[in-house]
């Protein structure tokens, strides 16, 4: 058996009735009876698939079969076949009735059907054809075949899955014969045939079943390649799928053509009959070998004959395969590569028109004169043109030499192995995909060298060091590329993915595998960096760098580089695009410095996107300084050039898809979004704000200049607002500053001109008193300032102004304008909390009930004194009012209802009547007016009741200019002295608000006395004002000083008045006046002729108020001394008087107890010394008496014990969180501890001052309980908390024992024993001063005390020394001071390779020895040499501890800086 190798068989008009032609029949009898059953039809195939031979000889095997001589057909048939085939068999009717057309296509079709399932062929047709002509066909077995898919399903079948029958029986024997050697045969039979009438091969009788057999056999329809050898090649793989059958056409053209190749690669195309292309290296995927080729060579002429026989055209898809494999390469991170892998598989392009036929050529290296056309020949034409051409012979496509005499013969037998041609209409295969795929691989190709998102990633950053404010990370690039030529853009972004602005990140040192990320960190930063991470992207050409992720492809990209010079008077930069920008687009940038290997730029350099126009990027490049605690650099000033990369994003994609994590940012996270509000918006539309910045700012310049309160503040606003006016200005000159002109700027702006206008509108408040209450009782100006200082620096931060606001003193100023205010209401008696908020409102006056109150006796005719029948100490004055006046009293009531309880005012209760008599009920005043007071107690008259009284007045005037009142009648005897002497203003009938029209008022001759001289002049328009007052306040001021009545010399107005106002004639003071020169030189001012040079009534105030205090400090001192006097005596009275500048009551009530002390000394003359130390003990155990403390009120913890087991930790029973020290104290130790107490107990509740409590005892055991230091000493601090105890640690702890140190000197006390052992720890790491049973008050004599080891250590050399008559002092203090920084900067005990007191003395006293600091301290220059200069030998060039505060406090301000928003 083999398989059947042989074209199928086609039988013509089988099974006609009556017919004997092929008949095939079992013998030659013509009595032959046809089986009805057969049917007629007009084709028979035979698609044979194997043939079964049978060579054996039978002549011997079959006699043994024969039955006496006789064959038996019934038992073993008429006949034997030797061959049988096996395969199938169609039947096929209807081809006579078809057209020659429709009967071709018919044979065609089935010629492609038989070929692709024979040859084991997958099926490449997508749409078999639907023509409407198909003949009918059946099977052997009768099964009907009615369509092309049903028809090829059956060929597949046969072919490919062997379902086979028997389709002929040939070389027949008859069975009888076989006994004999020879015998007679019969050709074939075959089931279902009984006779036909002619038989062709499939060939013969099919139009193109050879042709289609020989295309399949050479993979004619694969795609084609060119290997590495430059030769043409079919693909391995098949790409495309037919969606229909391929068109055959049918030619007999021939012509002579030549082609002219000037290149290796034009050569390769002619030899390769390809013509209709001549740069096949602008296909895609093509081999860079191609390119390599392509260089010029020396020209040759093709000579080529062609003798056209097919042509065929296909329609062809992508097969499913092909498909697949593209979008994996698609997928890929290597995307060139992997199709490049694809391609270089199922060809790089694909003939869609094939020409087979017979060629001839001829090469030649000279030149020819026929041009390229083609010239239709004849066999005759053709050698007549070869003879022109002198060619003697051509050449086969083998190399077969053809001679011109043998073309005939050639020409002839041009059917036979056919050969292609011509490969025309040629596409690159990737046309074939669809639309979307091409996209995609154009956009992989970039054949423009377009730049692209080559890859993202995002890169946690937790093992950076918090503490770097430079970091720099390596970021691995995978896979690796093929080019250094790239760039990277990113930012920091957050846990929570939100762009850290306070993070500058850059990029560089680029190579294939990795890049560097380069990130500077704000010092105004509070964000931990390991807990963030950089989003990065790569930018670059994907075509050279040969890798391209699929992850956003899509992005449109474009770079710009560019250099931009900078400008000291420009921050505003513009950059050309080539492109047109629109809203969407993302932008990104770096920034370097060109000159230094393209360094990053300084973090407080910045760039911003500023705005944008359609062909134009504005940047800002600015040095923001809101913050003044940050040192301005010079890195602006010194920047020239720097080289900004650009990366342009194009709208239509809003996220970012991340390689290296399979998630989705908003492009926004590392781009800058182009929107409408930062579009360039014109100039115009900004002018009005400008201008109303500049108006706001001239009114807020009149408010600082008449501002009476808050004036640091208001100057610093102002300061601000007149920056900004400076900026906007500058913009308004330099319109070409564009940048700035956008619409998110127009909105900032607009915000910056509102929170300027509340700026104004603050200040106008806080300056006056009457609008300054409000925020006072609300306690609201520091959280106003800090809210408006907050908004006014968010506009500007929004703004980019690079304008420095300097904030480092801010809390400083606020404080300072608040304790002047505090002092100045504590001068003026003022109770801002009796008033409501509208200072209007104060009480309502009602009628008084007359029976409530009685008569004692008559002062004059008009006043009486009556007092309250329920409290007779409640004494009033009753004035009587006529009907006349009662009318006149009303403004006198409405002024004096709003000043109701506000001190050195008269207070007025309300109107009572008795029968038709009516009365003014008022306070009462004991001593009359001023004029009756200063005439009837003269001998208490004196300098300290003149300057109070002065003061009293002032203050009474000062709160009515706050609440905008003038009295218009200031004199004496408007003056009233009640109970305690004090003196208040009385009788406001004339009385009017400032703002009203000035009362036109009739004066007598006591009130011209006090009269300005304006008011005297009338003049038009004249309005009375404050000024006014002053002018009588100075007149008033000389009757107080003198006791006299002014002018009361002169009886006559019309004289006061010309001497007043023509002469100018004011009364002098007495030379004997005891009045101090700055009262009287006041009261001079005041009566200035000309208002304007007249003091305001607040500065009068300040003056009288600094003259009082200076007449009370004579008197305090006065008893400091005698209190000095009495503590040399043996007794600790200094700490009576110890906290004279910030515990003012205490002092004041030490100086009494003094007072009295000293009363009792005199009355006690005659007692002895020990009577007088015994009285003078007494009061002072009885003023610091220790308080004995119940120990049952308290826990013991089992927190480990301090100072080797002496000092525990014990709990409030009640209060857990009440922390205390129970320190261990012997019976000894009891009285020795007494001064500790002693003082500790005063300063208790002092910042940075160990807090005592007292005494307790357990059976025997006595504790001094005080506040407990959860961290123990310093020592033992900055010994088991080193990785804590930083440069800042270091700082504030200096500046807690400094502010102490300050403290003990304000209250001039002296420690005695500065050291690390004896500075505590508390639980917020304060450091407090401890320890103060050496403590004296400075005025003490200097305590004798033992010297150990470690108290040597920190002694001053003045003290080692112990000469006679040595004073310790705060110098001493400073000294030991200077040995504690030195120890806490270097963390080591002083002298500690010295553990002799001998050689620690010699060291410091006799070879002026100091520890010095280590090279490497990183300690501020201005600590360290504030502690060199704290040891100076010479205690007369160590600072002074209130200097050693200042600078300290000054260091830990520079290093860790002030917000420069309140936060």
């Amino acid at each position: 058996m083999s398989l059947y190798d042989s074209q199928p068989l086609v039988y013509v008009s089988v099974n006609v009735n009556d017919s004997r032609v092929n008949l095939l029949s079992f013998n030659s009898d013509n009595n032959i009876d046809y089986d009805k059953t057969l049917r007629l039809s007009d084709i028979c195939i035979n698609f044979p698939v194997a043939e079964i031979s049978y060579t054996a000889n039978l002549t011997e095997s079959f006699l043994n079969f024969i039955n006496n001589g006789v064959t038996s057909y019934e038992k073993y048939g008429h006949l034997f076949a030797r061959k049988v085939l096996v395969g199938g068999k169609l039947f096929i009717n209807g081809l006579k009735s078809a057209t020659s057309v429709q009967a071709d296509a018919f044979k065609s079709n089935l010629s492609w059907i038989y070929n692709l399932a024979r040859y084991n062929k997958e099926t490449s047709f997508m749409n078999l054809p639907t023509s409407d002509f198909f003949p009918r066909v059946r099977t052997l077995d009768g099964e009907d075949l009615n369509t092309y898919e049903k028809l090829t399903n059956w060929m597949t079948n046969l072919y490919q899955n062997n379902m086979i029958d028997i389709i002929s029986y040939n070389n027949l024997i008859p069975v009888s014969e076989l006994r004999f050697s020879e015998s007679s045969s019969i050709d074939e039979k075959q089931p279902g045939v009984v006779n036909f009438k002619e038989r062709l091969s499939f060939e013969d009788w099919a139009v193109y079943a050879n042709l289609i057999r020989w295309i399949n056999e050479n993979n004619l329809f694969q795609g084609l390649i060119i290997d590495k050898h430059f030769e043409l090649a079919f693909s391995k793989k098949i790409a495309v799928n037919f969606t229909k059958i391929p068109d055959v056409d049918s030619s007999n053209n021939s012509y002579l053509k030549m082609v002219r190749s000037t290149t290796k690669v034009e050569e390769f195309l002619t030899s390769n009959n390809i013509f209709s292309i001549k740069d096949i290296g602008s296909f895609p995927f093509i081999n860079e070998i191609i390119r390599s080729e392509n260089i010029s060579y020396k020209d040759c002429t093709h000579l080529l004959v062609k003798l056209e026989r097919y042509r065929i055209t296909s329609d062809i898809v992508p097969s499913e395969e092909f498909k697949q494999d593209i979008v994996k390469a698609l997928e890929s991170m290597k995307p060139f590569m992997c199709l490049q892998n694809v391609f270089d598989e199922y060809g790089y392009f694909f003939s869609l028109n094939i020409v087979l036929g017979k060629s001839l050529k001829n090469i030649s290296r000279t030149p020819l004169s026929y041009n390229s056309e083609e010239i239709y020949l004849e066999t005759e034409s053709l050698k007549s043109h070869l003879d022109k051409l002198n060619v003697s012979y051509l050449l086969t496509k083998k190399g077969d030499v053809i001679k011109k005499k043998d073309l005939s013969n050639w020409i002839q037998n041009t059917n036979n192995d056919l050969e292609v041609i011509e490969f025309d209409n040629i596409i690159p295969l990737y046309h074939i995909l669809e639309i979307e795929q091409q996209k995609k691989i154009d956009v992989i190709l970039n054949k423009n060298d377009k730049l692209r998102i080559v890859m993202t990633g995002i890169e946690e950053l937790k093992d950076l060091d918090i503490k770097n404010t430079e970091h720099y990370k390596r970021i691995n690039i995978e896979p690796s590329l093929e080019d250094k030529n790239y760039e990277v853009f990113g930012s920091v972004i957050s846990k929570d993915n939100l762009r850290l602005e306070n993070f500058l990140v850059t990029f560089g040192l680029y190579d294939i595998n990795r890049f560097n990320a380069m990130i500077k960190t704000s010092k105004n930063t509070n964000t931990n960096i390991t807990e963030c991470y950089i989003l990065w992207m790569v930018i670059g050409n994907p075509s050279k760098l040969s890798v391209f992720s699929p992850s956003n492809r899509e992005f449109q990209v474009d770079c710009i580089k560019k250099s931009i010079t900078l400008q000291s008077n420009n921050s505003y930069y513009p950059i050309k695009t080539s492109y047109k920008l629109s809203e969407g687009c993302a932008i990104s940038f770096n920034a370097y410095y060109p000159t230094t290997n393209y360094e990053p730029m300084p973090i407080n350099i910045k760039i911003k996107l500023a705005s944008w126009s359609e062909d134009c990027i504005y940047f800002q490049i600015f040095e923001p300084n809101l913050d003044s605690s940050d040192v301005i650099s010079d890195d602006y000033d010194q920047l020239t050039d720097i080289e900004i990369t650009i990366c342009v994003l194009y709208p239509n994609y809003e996220n970012l898809k991340i390689d290296n994590r399979n998630i989705e940012n908003s492009h926004d996270l590392i781009c800058c979004i182009l929107t409408e509000s930062t579009k360039v918006i014109p100039f115009p539309k900004f002018f009005p704000l400008i201008s109303e910045i500049s108006n706001v700012l001239n009114e807020i310049i009149e408010i600082t200049q008449t501002t009476e309160y808050y004036k640091r503040i208001c100057d610093m606003l102002k300061q601000r607002v007149d920056a900004v006016d400076l900026a906007v200005r500058d913009f308004k000159v330099k319109k070409y500053n564009q940048g700035f002109f956008n619409h998110n700027n127009y909105i900032y702006l607009q915000k910056l001109v509102n929170v300027i206008t509340q700026i104004k509108n603050f200040m106008t408040e806080i300056s006056q008193m009457k609008t300054l209450i409000k925020y006072i009782q609300v306690e609201s100006i520091e959280k106003t300032f800090k809210d408006l200082c907050y908004e006014f620096d968010d506009c500007i931060y929004s703004l980019a102004f690079a304008i420095t606001i300097k904030n480092s003193d801010v809390f400083e100023q606020l404080k300072a304008d608040q304790e002047d205010l505090t002092q100045y209401l504590r001068n003026m008696d003022i109770d801002t909390k009796k008033s409501n908020d509208d200072v209007t409102e104060v009480e309502t006056i009602m009628k008084l009930n007359f029976v409530n109150y009685e008569k004692t006796f008559r002062k004059n005719w008009h006043v009486t004194k009556r007092v309250s029948v329920k409290n007779k100490s409640e004494e009033f004055a009753f004035k009587i009012i006529s009907e006349e006046e009662k009318s006149m009293i009303q403004n006198q009531i409405t002024i004096l209802k709003k000043l109701h309880d506000w001190q050195n005012i008269i207070k007025v209760y309300g109107l009572t009547c008795k029968g038709n008599k009516w009365y003014l009920v008022s306070e009462w005043a004991k001593y009359g007016n001023l004029r009756e007071y200063y005439t009837n107690y003269k001998d208490r008259f004196d300098l300290r009741l003149k300057l109070r009284m002065s003061l009293d007045i002032a203050r009474g005037l000062n709160f009515l200019r706050t609440v905008e009142i003038a009295h218009h009648d200031i004199r004496a005897e408007n003056i009233l002295i009640t109970l305690h002497e004090a003196a208040k203003l009385a009788n406001f009938k004339l009385s009017r608000y400032i703002t009203a029209k000035s009362l036109e008022q009739s004066q007598n001759l006591e009130r011209v006395r006090y009269c300005a001289p304006e008011l005297l002049e009338r003049t038009y328009n004249f309005k009375y004002d404050h000024k006014c007052e002053v002018y009588s306040f100075g007149i008033l001021l000389w009757e107080i000083a003198e006791e006299k009545i002014p002018y009361e010399q002169y009886k006559d107005i019309v004289k006061i008045t010309d001497l007043v106002c023509n002469n100018k004639y004011r009364e002098s003071f007495s030379r004997d006046s005891r009045m101090p020169l700055s009262f009287t030189s006041l009261a001079l001012e005041a009566v200035d002729h000309d208002p304007d040079f007249r003091p305001e009534i607040s500065k009068m105030f300040e003056v009288l108020n600094d003259c009082f205090e200076e007449s009370e400090s004579r008197v305090s001192n006065y008893y400091l001394r005698v209190a000095k006097e009495v503590e040399e005596v043996g007794t600790n009275m200094r700490d009576l008087t110890n906290d004279i500048f910030s515990m003012t009551l205490k002092a004041n009530s030490t100086n009494s107890m003094v007072k009295k002390l000293l009363d009792e000394q005199t009355k006690n003359a005659k007692n002895d010394d020990d009577k007088l130390n015994e009285m003078i003990q007494s009061r002072i155990d009885k003023i610091f008496a220790v308080r004995q403390l119940r120990i049952s009120d308290y826990e013991k913890t089992n927190e480990k014990p301090h100072k080797d087991g002496r000092v525990t930790k014990w709990v409030n029973i009640k209060n857990k969180s009440e922390e205390f020290a129970f320190k261990i104290v012997s019976e000894e130790e009891r009285s020795n501890v007494q001064n500790q107490v002693t003082i500790l107990k005063e300063l208790h509740d002092w910042q940075n001052i160990m807090r005592i409590y007292g005494f307790t005892c357990e059976e025997n055991k006595w504790y001094l309980v005080s506040e407990w230091a959860e961290y123990g000493n310093l020592r033992e601090y900055y010994t088991n908390y080193k990785d804590r105890f930083d440069i800042r640690l270091k700082l504030r702890m200096s500046l807690d024992i400094a502010r102490g140190l300050n403290f003990l000197r304000a209250v001039e006390i002296v420690h005695h024993d500065i050291r690390a052992e004896n500075i505590l720890i508390t639980l917020h790491e304060t450091a407090k001063l401890a320890n103060f049973k050496f403590s004296r008050s400075l005025f003490a004599a200097t305590l004798k005390q033992s010297q150990n080891l470690e108290r040597v250590r920190y002694c001053a050399p003045e003290l080692l020394e112990s000469a006679h008559n040595f004073k310790y002092d705060h110098k001493c203090e400073v000294y030991s001071f200077g040995i504690l920084l030195w120890e806490i900067a270097e963390e080591r005990t002083p002298y500690e390779q010295y553990k002799d007191i001998v050689k620690i003395v010699d060291l410091v006293r006799n070879q002026k020895y100091r520890e010095s600091f280590s090279e490497d301290s990183r300690m501020p220059p201005s600590f360290i040499k504030l502690a060199i200069n704290a040891v100076n030998h010479d205690p007369e060039l160590r600072p002074k501890i209130t200097d050693t505060f200042e600078i300290l406090s000054c260091c830990f301000k520079d290093y860790v800086g002030l917000p420069s928003k309140f936060t």
